[in-house]
């Protein structure tokens, strides 16, 4: 089982990634990473986030980036992702 200390930490570290990436808007309330469920098979975490897109920049390139930067942060920490785990929530920063 992971502790809770764990989980706090690669939520942590999950936050700050989303801080530090240039397409994530900055606004304190619009980066949303908390334990979601606890179930049998786990925890949820739901990782919300609001961003600004451009030619350079699209959605899926978002989205990339921003669910390898989960992955790392689950390798860090040994946090185990399921086989349902399906994607981050990206909301679009003209929609916000």
């Amino acid at each position: 089982a992971t502790s809770s200390e764990t989980i706090e930490k690669f939520i942590t570290d999950v936050r700050k990634f989303l801080a530090a990436d240039p397409s994530v808007t900055k606004a304190s309330n619009n980066i949303i990473v908390h334990v979601s469920s606890i179930g049998q098979q786990g925890i949820g975490v739901l990782v919300v986030c609001w961003y600004s897109e451009n030619a350079d920049n699209t959605e899926p390139s978002i989205l990339h980036r921003i669910n390898l930067g989960i992955l790392l942060a689950a390798q860090v920490h040994g946090v185990r992702m399921t086989a349902s785990y399906d994607k981050a929530v990206l909301q679009s920063g003209n929609d916000a």
